[in-house]
């Protein structure tokens, strides 16, 4: 299993879920996991936050806040998604810490199906609407 983040803490992980970085993130984790393929790759959170000018961070404002890039959607990362598990790259995709109003929203127009929805669970952050 694989992921595209949202945020990169290093330039070792892919930022942002933006549908034009998703093929590009998922050969760079092949390529260093030494695979062909992955048995499941997910997007690791529904937000999608503007890449720096090198690519390899989230873009800042003058306050040091992150921006957040608005010019996709959760359905159009989907459909990048689907086109991998087309070109083989990965067996299934999934999703991790979406809401269930964001899973509907994948639901309704995926031509696969999320096979897998991850959800992180800290006992003092319960996010029980993705418990639901």
């Amino acid at each position: 299993t694989t992921e595209i983040y949202t945020l990169s803490l290093h330039d070792a992980l892919p930022i942002c879920t933006h549908p034009d970085r998703v093929e590009h993130f998922l050969k760079l984790s092949l390529q260093r996991l030494q695979l062909d393929y992955v048995d499941l790759y997910l997007i690791h959170n529904p937000a999608c936050l503007k890449a720096n000018a090198e690519g390899t961070g989230s873009l800042r404002d003058s306050n040091g806040d992150v921006v957040i890039d608005t010019s996709s959607t959760i359905e159009d990362t989907w459909k990048a998604m689907e086109a991998q598990v087309a070109a083989g790259r990965t067996k299934s995709i999934g999703i991790s810490n979406f809401s269930a109003s964001q899973v509907d929203r994948v639901v309704k127009m995926a031509t696969i199906k999320p096979a897998n929805h991850q959800v992180l669970t800290v006992c003092i952050l319960l996010a029980t609407d993705q418990m639901n």
